[in-house]
């Protein structure tokens, strides 16, 4: 049986931070963790825009990573069979329901997706 498609009722509920201006003058790290515990929001997100950002998002760094094996067996010198065998990256969903990549892996402070793609092993 295949999965429902989802319509526009169904939303994704996502938290994620409020874009407010930092008070300024406030002392104490008290203040602080208070403070950005009380700016987070919940959004609802249309899973079928969350879908497309994601398709678009995989189709882009898959075509890179085409790329990037293309290159590596163009080299001379380089040894038959060498490929990429495995890419992690991290991902963030925004407000609205774009896919970002976080850069330089983790961030401080922040949730992040993780997808980790290997190719299969071939046997001889």
């Amino acid at each position: 049986m295949s999965d429902p498609i989802p319509t526009s009722d169904s939303l994704i509920l996502l938290v994620t931070p409020d874009d407010t201006t930092p008070t300024e003058g406030q002392r104490g790290w008290g203040e602080a963790i208070q403070k950005r515990a009380t700016a987070l929001v919940e959004v609802k997100v249309d899973p079928r825009v969350l879908e497309r950002q994601l398709t678009g998002f995989l189709a882009v760094v898959g075509w890179v990573f085409q790329q990037a094996d293309q290159q590596v067996q163009s080299q001379p010198g380089t040894p038959a069979g060498v490929q990429l065998s495995e890419v992690e990256l991290s991902i963030e969903i925004g407000a609205k329901g774009e896919v970002k990549l976080v850069a330089g892996g983790e961030v401080a402070g922040k949730g992040a997706i993780k997808l980790k793609f290997t190719r299969p092993q071939t046997t001889p």
